[in-house]
């Protein structure tokens, strides 16, 4: 009788596990996004530009809550050429990705920032609270808000794109204008909660067991 109820014992942990795989094996969603235009000048045509993207505690808006300064994509340089190339972070490929993902799920009203510049010109910086994201801003959530910022989510890569870089001339013959865009796309899975199936397996393993030591 005993083997009898392990066997069972062991089929229906099988189908818990065949359930959490099917459920993990989703595509991701697109949680949030950013779209910025911003328009920088310098002498050359050719001039390239870093952009980051993250958590500095010298930006902080509204209640304070203090963060180490973590940003993504300080290694990343683009030109001209780039435009339409995505850039992806991930915890694969950037260090402070996890600390990243940590506070953008925290549950606290902390400031995100993006800051661009041109290696030979001048740069742009905005920074606004997580509460305060709504698309008249640039950046908007794709999905329901359990709080101030993602939490309840898992954060698994964020995207940085070129999506216009445009020149033009200014009355300073030896001075050109760099018209970007920039787009941030943050991407992950919602966290899910036991779902009631899930639970009645739990149920049954229990029931089974109990029978089990009963004998």
């Amino acid at each position: 009788m005993a083997s009898g109820v392990c066997h069972q014992l062991g089929t229906i942990a099988v189908a818990a596990l065949s359930v959490c795989a099917t459920c993990s094996a989703s595509g991701s969603l697109l949680l949030a996004s950013l779209q910025h235009t911003e328009r920088g000048g310098s002498r050359t045509t050719t001039s390239e530009r870093t952009t980051v993207f993250g958590f500095t505690n010298d930006i902080e808006l509204g209640e304070l809550h203090p963060t180490p300064r973590v940003l993504l994509f300080e290694d990343v340089v683009f030109g001209p050429d780039d435009v339409g190339t995505a850039f992806t972070s991930n915890a694969e490929n950037e260090s402070d990705f996890i600390t990243f993902e940590t506070l953008i799920t925290d549950g606290k009203d902390s400031a995100l920032s993006l800051a661009s510049r041109l290696l030979d010109g001048g740069g742009f910086g905005i920074g606004t609270n997580e509460s305060q994201i709504h698309p008249t801003e640039g950046m908007q959530y794709h999905v329901d808000q359990f709080g101030p910022d993602l939490i309840g989510y898992d954060v698994e890569y964020v995207e940085l794109e070129f999506l216009l870089w445009n020149l033009s001339p200014s009355s300073d013959p030896l001075f050109v204008y760099h018209d970007i865009t920039i787009s941030i796309l943050i991407y992950g899975q919602l966290i899910p909660e036991p779902s009631v199936s899930f639970l009645l397996v739990c149920a049954g393993m229990l029931a089974l067991h109990a029978r089990w030591a009963s004998y």
